[in-house]
This record gives C-alpha cells, structure tokens and sequence, in this order.
C-alpha cells in the first residue's frame, strides 16, 4: 500500500480568509505525522490454509452460443464450464423450458474460481424468478473478470462454473427439464468511440464507462473550452472535473480515483499506463461533474472556476484511446468547433460580436479602438464647443470677426462681451 501525503494550498494572492483558506505561504510551516498501526488476529482467528476446490474432470465445457438441454434431478446440480478470454465481455444465461412450470424450476448457481462447485447456499451470482431465469453478468461488475487474469497465479484464463439445480414444490416430481442458452457480448461502450458535444448540468454528474481489453496505455481526454479560453470564450467556457474509478459507477472526486481536477487548465487527460500496478484490463467507469459557482459569487475565475450560468451554453467531448500524443489546440477545434457566444439583444450588437470573433481582434486592439471612438468624440465635443462659442459673438456684436493673424485678441473680445442669458453652450 502507499500512502501520498499532498501539500494542498492557496495562492497568496487568492486568499480571502487567511485562517481558512490555506495559504501557500503557510505550507513551510505545516508539520503532520503518519501513523500506519497493523493489527495482527489471533492466531485462533488466523490460517494460512487457503480453501481449494479439486477440479472435477465431470465438469462439460460450453462456449458462447451454445444452448444445452438436459434433464436435472430435484436438489441435485449438474455442473458447466465457460471461459472469458476478453475482459470486456458480458456473459448472458438464459434457462427455462420446464415439462411443468407451476411445479418445477431449474435454477442457477454461477461461481468463479475457486469457486468451481458453486451451490445455492455460497454462489456468486444467480437469477431468482419463477419459469425461467435470464441472468447477465456484466463487464462492468467489478468481481467478474476476464481475459488471462485468474486462477492461483493470477495468469490463467478466466473461466466461471455454471450450476444448474432443479427445484420442485410438489415432491411428485423427482427432475426437472430444463433448455439453457450462453452468450458472450463485447462491451467497449466509449472505448475509441469519441463522445461529441456533450452537456451537463451545473453542478451534475454525467456518468460513463469504458473497456480496456489488451495491455497498453490509455488515455481519458476531456476537450472543453476551459479557464484558459475564459477571454475567448467569456460565455461559454466551464471548469468540469473528471474521475476515473475501476469499481465505483458513480465515483467523484472524494473517492479512490484518477482525477482531472476543475483547476487543472494545463492538463486534459488522465493516463492509465500498462506498468502502473493500479491500472488493469478490464472496465472503467468515467464520470464528468459540472463543477461551477454561482455568478454573483464568483469574483476571480481561476480560483472558483466558470460561472454556472455558462453551462447552458458550454460543450465537453470525451476520447478514450491507447493513443497518449495528444493536441490540446487541435482537439478542441476537432471535437467543439468554435466556442459560442452568447446572443445579442439587438442585430447591430450581434453583427458587431460576430464580426469581432471571425476577425480575431485581441483585447489590446479592442482597446485601441474603443480609446480612439472616445479621442474621436471629444474631438467633436471641442468642435461643436468652439463652433458654438463663435457662433454666439456673431449674434452679440455683428462687427466682430476673428483676426487673421491668429491672435487671441478677438477670443479676449467674446469673453468680454458674454453669453445671453438665455442662451447656453
């Protein structure tokens, strides 16, 4: 077992509440202490004999989409053998077809390795309904393994004993009939099947699974409009989180997992490596949150994450592969396109913000521009000012002109004579 200890802070500059907020610059001062304690059973409680089953050569192996009939006597099992060579598989049994169905049953007693003789009393998986039982193991179940993972040394073939047991309610009849059916169904879900422009909603969970069925590295990528693209995208951008748990359908972020976290704006993928001992071929499950905040709450994106109000119109895609090369840039542009903008309340403000996105104006040159519309104004504020004023002395002294000479002489003059009362500039 390893136990991680991570120096989980604040960045100065975030802190709010400097008792509870966890500053970075208080981590040099943080002393903890680990304390692992074992408890040893006694040795009454305790062996080392581990329970052995003797393999039985009566066992009859059957494969997928095989259907067996046969006849079992009351409370007596008849056993069969399948094996799993795919650890992305689920395995279906369908048994019926009773002589006397108000009477009589065959039942199932499904059990793994070494589990090899699996009764009603310690199976592993079973059916309970009346007239026919319909069973399906799935690969998602996290007890149910397949491919070359089992036996003592955790590298032979994956194979599950089926018990087949006949019950009667009338002691008349002494067995039962019984027609079953076996199949085996690949299970890859989203494994290499990207899933594209998906939603969510604010603070929810979106819940998925995948299966790795040979040993190579995998990666889980989560494509969104991030933190990072908050100026590009100022509408639409989120700060989702994602998990990845090897038995857990609805894992989040407090469980045992690999997880994307909604601050990790520099990362967009969690990677199963082949020679990490906690990785395996099997099922996966992967799990999106909607992480967010209230907007008029949040006051600085890159500490509490999007406002939730940008999930509505917000896109994620998710790629599941054994390819670990990975273009965040181009990614984006694969599987979101062009992240949308909110939609205008007028169609002159629309066009603007439409042209502004297709001609890719930075922020400075926005700024530049909006500087030169106010130099431009006030231009004509003076002129109209000046204008005024000049056109005012023509009313109050008609003999009164500017000089040609460009002395202010004349400007003394205007200021001399005044502006009428009832007139104003």
């Amino acid at each position: 077992y390893y136990v991680g200890v991570y120096g989980w802070c604040t960045p100065d500059s975030y802190v709010n509440d400097w008792e509870a907020d966890g500053p970075c610059s208080y981590a040099k001062n943080t002393v903890y202490n680990v304390t692992v304690d074992i408890y040893p059973l006694d040795s009454a409680q305790c062996t080392d004999q581990h329970l052995i089953y003797k393999p039985s050569p009566s066992l009859t192996k059957i494969k997928s989409g095989d259907v067996i009939t046969g006849v079992v006597p009351v409370n007596q099992y008849i056993y069969y053998t399948i094996d799993v060579p795919d650890p992305c598989e689920t395995l279906n049994i369908w048994i019926g077809d009773s002589d006397h169905p108000d009477y009589t049953v065959p039942e199932l007693a499904v059990g793994k390795w070494p589990n090899t003789r699996p009764t009603m009393d310690n199976l592993e998986w079973t059916s309970y309904n009346w007239a026919y039982q319909n069973l399906t193991i799935s690969a998602w179940d996290a007890d149910f393994d397949g491919g070359y993972v089992c036996g003592p040394n955790k590298n032979s073939i994956c194979s599950y004993t089926i018990g087949v047991v006949g019950y009667s309610s009338n002691s008349s009849f002494k067995s039962v009939k019984f027609t079953m059916k076996v199949s085996l169904t690949p299970q890859h879900k989203i494994f290499g099947v990207p899933q594209l422009h998906q939603t969510i909603a604010p603070n929810g969970m979106n819940q998925y699974a995948f299966c790795v069925r040979s040993k190579s590295d995998v990666v889980a990528e989560l494509v969104s409009w991030n933190t990072l693209q908050a100026s590009q995208c100022p509408n639409s951008y989120s700060s989702l989180e994602m998990v990845v748990s090897k038995f857990n359908p609805v894992a989040t972020s407090s469980d045992l997992v690999w997880r994307l976290g909604h601050g990790d704006t520099q990362s967009n993928a969690v990677y199963l490596l082949n020679n990490d001992a906690d990785t395996r071929l099997g099922s996966y499950y992967l799990n999106v949150w909607g992480y967010c905040t209230n907007s008029s709450t949040c006051t600085n994106v890159a500490r509490c994450g999007a406002p939730c109000s940008n999930l509505q119109k917000s896109q994620y895609s998710l790629v599941v592969s054994n390819n670990v090369v990975y273009d965040a840039t181009a990614d984006q542009k694969t599987y979101l396109g062009s992240c949308p903008t909110s939609a205008a309340t007028t169609t002159t403000t629309s066009s603007s913000s439409s042209s502004n996105d297709k001609n890719g104006l930075s922020e400075g040159a926005k700024a530049g521009i909006a500087i030169a519309v106010i130099v431009f104004v006030l231009a004509i504020i003076a002129f109209v000012v000046y204008f005024c004023l000049y056109k005012n002395k023509g009313y109050s002294n008609a003999n009164s002109v500017i000089s040609g000479d460009g002395k202010n002489s004349e400007l003394t003059k205007i200021t001399a004579v005044g502006i009428p009362d009832d007139q104003s500039v």
